[in-house]
């Protein structure tokens, strides 16, 4: 059972699961638009509504006042068929938090913006760690191989090229460890940022803004880093296999 909500030009906004046994059940949208990263269910079956369940609906930051619409519809097989007609409602901002109408449109602009480099900044981190336990594999097998020592001098390059990116991507590790005040990384910024929206109904803070544009600037600076490396990998792989060093996780023959 698909519930799909979709605002006044027709985008959709949120779409939950609903139950599927006999009767009559309730689903409870949190009036929050989707998360960054996929996490957490969408179905909420029972009467109390806590916002911060992840049965409420989960996702990011609240939604903008005005009209939206709500369809139903089953999918069984692989088939969605609609039930039903669509419905229209009204979210309305509350008169108590006396939120100006400009503030209100430049936090749902900010929240598209952060989230944006959120999910990308998301993919780079698990792409890198996909890189580096790959890496880390290869060099085990050149240590069991009869492939030339270059092959091993290149695969430690490769892993010191990923390594500096990492550290800008999620910080160093070891600094952290030590608690000796390792800098900001751009995913602690850019998660900053992205979190302290999502209870906020006005207009983003001035560190929250400053936080996005470092992370914006220094992913700028990073991704290109990246995908150069994991280019550069794929032609180290090739070289692998042509070498006849043992089978590692995620190589294609």
């Amino acid at each position: 059972m698909l519930l799909t909500v979709t605002d006044a030009a027709g985008k959709v906004v949120k779409r939950l699961t609903g139950p599927t046994a006999r009767g009559i059940h309730r689903v409870t949208w949190n009036l929050r638009g989707p998360a960054a990263s996929a996490g957490g269910g969408g179905r909420r079956v029972v009467e109390d509504d806590d916002d911060e369940s992840p049965a409420a609906g989960g996702g990011g930051g609240f939604v903008q006042p005005g009209v939206y619409k709500v369809s139903l519809a089953k999918r069984v097989g692989g088939v969605t068929t609609a039930l039903g007609a669509e419905q229209s409602f009204t979210v309305e901002a509350d008169g108590a938090a006396q939120v100006k109408p400009e503030e209100r449109k430049a936090l749902g602009e900010f929240v598209t913006k952060v989230y944006r480099l959120q999910r990308q900044v998301t993919g780079s981190l698990e792409a890198a760690n996909t890189a580096k336990t790959k890496l880390g594999a290869v060099k085990r097998a050149l240590l069991d191989s009869p492939a030339e020592a270059k092959l091993m001098d290149e695969a430690s390059a490769l892993d010191r090229r990923l390594t500096a990116i990492l550290r800008k991507l999620r910080g160093d590790e070891t600094l952290r460890g030590l608690e000796s005040g390792s800098p900001s990384s751009i995913q602690s910024r850019i998660g900053s940022a992205a979190f302290g929206t999502r209870n906020m109904t006005g207009a983003p803070t001035g560190t929250q803004q400053l936080n996005y544009q470092i992370a914006s600037e220094e992913f700028a600076a990073e991704q290109p880093k990246l995908k150069s490396l994991l280019d550069d990998l794929k032609k180290f792989e090739q070289a692998l296999d042509a070498a006849g060093v043992p089978y590692t996780q995620g190589r294609f023959q």
